[in-house]
């Protein structure tokens, strides 16, 4: 048997730095979008409902913190699974593509909160994203995932005969 080499790692780790690297965007704008809407609809000038937020805020951002190491955790041991089976790009692909429609997700809710913005970039990037996202998800699909009607059997006349 032979000595395993390490050099089909180096591919792995550029990819899961992307991926890591998308995930705290990803804490970003989803923190972003979330002290918008408690400030736009919870605090409204309420000096509790204001402390309350920010503990909100605070805790929340422990919690994220913890939820990004355990997902980059598990995603550096997918992607080395995926390259050692052949399938490190369509493997990245679906984790890119869900954070980057997360991401898409998150933006979109920020376009619908009645916050004074340009009125038509916030609109443009988060459907770029969107399409991005949905273009990395399909591409990480498998080939043979399309589902077909089955062939009924021919009957002696060469006709098919009616399915029930």
């Amino acid at each position: 048997m032979g000595e395993r080499r390490w050099t089909w790692l180096l591919p792995v780790y550029p990819l899961w730095l992307l991926a890591g690297a998308l995930g705290l965007w990803l804490l970003a704008t989803l923190r972003h979008a979330l002290l918008t809407a408690l400030a736009l609809y919870y605090v409204r000038g309420s000096a509790v409902r204001g402390w309350r937020a920010g503990f909100c805020d605070k805790a929340g951002i422990v919690a994220a913190g913890l939820v990004w190491l355990v997902f980059v955790t598990a995603v550096e041991s997918y992607l080395r699974e995926g390259a050692e089976r052949g399938l490190l790009l369509r493997r990245s692909a679906l984790v890119l593509g869900l954070e980057v429609l997360v991401i898409a997700v998150a933006h979109l809710s920020l376009c619908l909160m009645p916050i004074p913005r340009p009125a038509w970039l916030p609109w443009i990037a988060a459907g770029l994203e969107l399409v991005i996202g949905v273009a990395l998800v399909l591409f990480s699909r498998p080939a043979g995932l399309v589902r077909q009607r089955p062939r009924l059997p021919r009957d002696a006349a060469g006709t098919r005969p009616h399915s029930p």
